[in-house]
């Protein structure tokens, strides 16, 4: 409540780290963290190209496991609120892991669920309403030229339930809000924001910096903050709905 650092001295921890892989030009390293009550889930792309992921103890103070997911040549990767699933683009294909999985125990080691045939510029994934099963949105590929959802069952199973259409597929970002499967966030790299409701295909735009670098909205989606070059712009959700 004194906004001090407390005096315990924080975890941290090193990884090593090589650039041997094939791309001439690498995404910057990014971190990703659960949301949930349940122990934090922490997913990680290095500037190598290398995507890990480590399940922290419930009091935070050590590392339970880690994984490592790719090697190199790493893209995109989403995790989702609860942190019971991770996306990656491993460099040819976009895999789905769980590290929840139902009826198992909360340590269990992450499994690999499925795989698509192809590789994005942008990823998110959720926990659908059912536990067994995960909302998965793909966009920047080849394939599209909007987003594709694709609900992603525990068998491996994969279809896809939703398709966002877009103006163009020069993804930024994509993210699901919170906890919330139906509501999806899409940034495009000329600055357009796109709050679309996947029941009913409506959306919500909005016109940004085209050199905003990160982008969030409030559990209950009436405030938005944007991340420019030297400042943070917070704005209100307007409520003109597109069909």
């Amino acid at each position: 409540p004194h906004g001090e650092i407390e005096v315990e001295q924080p975890l941290q921890w090193c990884i090593q780290d090589g650039a041997s892989g094939s791309k001439a030009k690498r995404l910057p390293p990014t971190i990703a963290c659960s949301r949930s009550d349940a122990p934090p889930i922490i997913a990680c792309r290095s500037s190598g190209g290398a995507i890990l992921a480590w399940r922290l103890h419930s009091s935070c103070a050590q590392l339970s496991s880690e994984i490592i997911l790719a090697e190199d040549d790493g893209g995109p990767l989403a995790l989702s609120f609860g942190g019971n699933w991770i996306a990656i683009d491993s460099g040819s294909d976009v895999q789905v892991w769980t590290l929840n999985a139902e009826g198992e125990a909360s340590d269990a080691s992450p499994k690999s669920v499925a795989s698509i045939d192809r590789t994005c510029t942008a990823l998110a994934v959720v926990e659908d309403s059912s536990p067994s099963s995960c909302l998965l949105a793909v966009a920047g590929t080849e394939a599209s030229s909007g987003t594709q959802v694709f609900r992603v069952q525990l068998d491996g199973s994969c279809e896809m339930v939703h398709h966002v259409a877009q103006p163009h597929s020069c993804f930024r970002m994509l993210r699901f809000c919170d906890r919330d499967c139906d509501a999806l966030l899409s940034v495009l790299a000329d600055g357009l924001l796109t709050l679309s409701r996947l029941s009913d295909g409506t959306s919500k735009c909005f016109f940004d910096d085209g050199s905003l670098q990160s982008v969030d909205i409030s559990p209950d989606q009436n405030l938005m903050v944007s991340a420019l070059q030297n400042c943070f712009r917070v704005f209100k959700v307007r409520e003109e709905v597109v069909q």
